[in-house]
């Protein structure tokens, strides 16, 4: 009990999260655990997800030479494409379900622009 003029100078209960838990299993621990553990996750993956969209170069950045095998293991020099028209360098691969999935539309595509656009597939 406290003495006399002290009521108010009491320390929470220890049932009241600070060294025993809460009602229903949670402690005050256990809170801040999962805020900070949020907070660290977040601050993990946002960067993550903004770096996904740095993909490729930027419009009107001269894409760099790049050679390449066939599939006879020569070489084959991709800057013979450049600055002749639009290039639309397809990379797929037989096992790949997407590409098999895009291979009608990619079709459809060189019937209707193959005559202003190269299109060159790379199988990987």
């Amino acid at each position: 009990m406290d003495g006399v003029g002290q009521e108010r100078r009491r320390r929470r209960a220890p049932g009241d999260g600070g060294v025993l838990l809460r009602r229903g299993g949670k402690g005050l621990v256990t809170e801040q655990l999962r805020a900070v553990s949020l907070v660290a996750l977040f601050a993990l993956l946002v960067p993550v997800a903004l770096s996904g969209q740095d993909v490729g170069l930027p419009v009107g950045t001269r894409a760099p030479i790049v050679t390449v095998e066939d599939l006879d293991g020569k070489p084959v020099d991709l800057g013979r494409y450049i600055g002749r028209r639009p290039v639309l360098l397809e990379f797929w691969a037989t096992w790949c379900p997407l590409c098999k999935a895009l291979e009608p539309s990619m079709r459809e595509a060189h019937a209707q622009y193959g005559g202003t656009v190269q299109f060159v597939a790379i199988g990987v």
